[in-house]
């Protein structure tokens, strides 16, 4: 059942209603306030950040200039001398290919792996001596080209000079070979031989050979390369072939070079001496 509202209420619900619209709209702007951030509340002017000012530096402090230094030079020997050999290797490449090209080789096959800087001097001054001069402790080699212009000159007529090749470590006691060549009689001869033990164990070309292609006068001096391969040993002697020899008990081994003489006085100087690895 209905019960009308008197006019009266009617009249206080006409009053109210703006009132109530206004609360509404007041409760919706607070919720909206509420949703944004707050502002950041500015800070009084005692906690406001003021600028630090930086002392000047103390004389202490001043950074004191280091004086600049004169560079001093100072030798690399080591280098120095590496820098050398090297000019050196490239400045007789041309001739060892020049010189290879006259047996028949090139300097395709193979590498340069030693030369000599300067002369080398063997001399013998007692009797019945030989004195030899190895080239490297750790030069070693199984096929090779060894080139040598070997000037000699001897107070006698029997002396001579000469390679040892494919040798074992102990020079004076280990197995090698020699190739020497020798004034005998006012002939200008050569042989290969083997050695062991500080003896002689044979001659390989047989006998003594002599060849006119060798300059035997005193002070003369004569150009040599030794082609060695495998187990065939050939010899040139100022662009003539001396010969060829089988090789068969050692298959590499050290060099050194060689002076002898029955007496007097004799020196062998070894000049222009190069190796020529054939090995790859």
């Amino acid at each position: 059942m209905y019960l009308p509202l008197p006019p009266k209420s009617m009249s206080n619900l006409r009053v109210a209603y703006p009132v109530l619209l206004a609360l509404v709209a007041t409760t919706l702007a607070c919720s909206i306030l509420q949703g944004q951030p707050a502002a950041t509340p500015t800070p009084p002017a005692s906690e406001t950040p003021q600028a630090t000012a930086t002392p000047p530096p103390s004389p202490t402090d001043t950074p004191v200039p280091t004086p600049s230094k004169t560079p001093t030079s100072t030798p690399d020997l080591r280098a120095t001398a590496a820098a050398k050999s090297t000019q050196a290797a490239e400045a007789i490449l041309a001739q060892i290919e020049t010189q290879l090209q006259e047996i028949n080789r090139s300097t395709q096959q193979g590498h340069l792996a030693w030369f000599a800087d300067e002369p080398i001097d063997v001399l013998v001054d007692q009797y019945g001596t030989t004195v030899y001069v190895p080239l490297e402790s750790d030069l070693t080699f199984s096929d090779f080209v060894l080139h040598v212009e070997v000037t000699w000159d001897s107070k006698t007529g029997f002396a001579g000079c000469g390679i040892i090749f494919r040798s074992e470590e102990d020079f004076e006691r280990g197995e090698q070979y020699l190739f020497q060549t020798m004034r005998l009689s006012g002939l200008p001869a050569w042989d290969v031989e083997l050695w062991r033990y500080k003896e002689w164990q044979s001659t390989l070309t047989g006998e003594i050979k002599f060849s006119s292609a060798i300059d035997l006068a005193a002070g003369s001096t004569n150009e040599y390369l030794l082609v060695v391969e495998e187990s065939l040993l050939t010899i040139y002697a100022n662009g003539s072939r001396l010969g060829a020899v089988t090789i068969l008990r050692r298959s590499e081994g050290a060099f050194a070079f060689f002076a002898w003489q029955e007496s007097g006085e004799t020196t062998c100087t070894f000049d222009k001496a190069w190796v020529w690895d054939l090995t790859e």
